[in-house]
């Protein structure tokens, strides 16, 4: 039934990505001891649910050599179309950790940015927040522009620490989209227990979001 849906909703022009990796230990170490064995599944399976991306999230070692080869791959498998992201925790954004694989995202950038469409990045679990706009700017003073790093939050204050208030939110974002007009956004984490606003439902988390960085 989900493949289903999700194709109802790329009939619908919503852009569909597969989330590889995060807490799963063993998926990029798999990539990195035997990437000719272990790729082709990865490949095999976007083409089988023709999927519209990937959304990349390291959370073990994986060098930026490796990192550069995969996104590498990918490209030439898919194509310019094909949305390729990554998902580093903020403070590695802004080259304080190297939480992320191990290596310098600001590097990655600079080598591969014109094959990565974006970062989604963590503001959450320790890895930085959304109280105020300080580690968004630690990230653009690390050598990013606005349009490439979304800035991600957690929904509810049961799924990590970095949780932030309505008005805290409201604060920051709109701090960030008035003052950068290709800000790159935000994305809630995650959707099943969302927080809604004043008191909606789950995707009145999402609206409201929307509703900030547009206005």
């Amino acid at each position: 039934m989900m493949w289903d849906d999700l194709a109802t909703m790329q009939d619908q022009g919503v852009t569909v990505s597969a989330f590889v990796g995060g807490a799963a230990p063993g998926t990029y170490r798999y990539l990195r001891e035997d990437f000719d064995r272990f790729y082709p599944v990865l490949r095999d399976f976007l083409r089988t649910y023709g999927l519209d991306g990937v959304d990349l999230d390291i959370e073990e070692t994986f060098s930026l050599a490796d990192t550069i080869h995969l996104v590498d791959t990918l490209r030439a498998d898919f194509g310019p179309d094909f949305v390729i992201t990554l998902t580093p925790v903020a403070t590695d954004m802004a080259g304080r950790t190297r939480f992320s694989g191990g290596f310098s995202y600001a590097e990655l950038e600079r080598r591969a940015g014109d094959r990565i469409d974006w970062y989604n990045t963590q503001f959450y679990c320790g890895w930085g927040d959304l109280r105020t706009t300080t580690v968004y700017d630690q990230i653009l003073a690390n050598g990013f522009t606005p349009g490439r790093v979304v800035a991600g939050t957690v929904t509810n204050p049961a799924n990590c620490s970095g949780y932030v208030d309505w008005p805290t939110f409201d604060a920051t974002v709109g701090t960030l989209a008035a003052r950068h007009p290709d800000f790159g956004g935000v994305f809630g984490w995650e959707y099943f227990n969302s927080v809604g606003y004043a008191g909606g439902g789950r995707a009145s988390w999402f609206a409201h979001a929307a509703d900030v960085v547009n206005s």
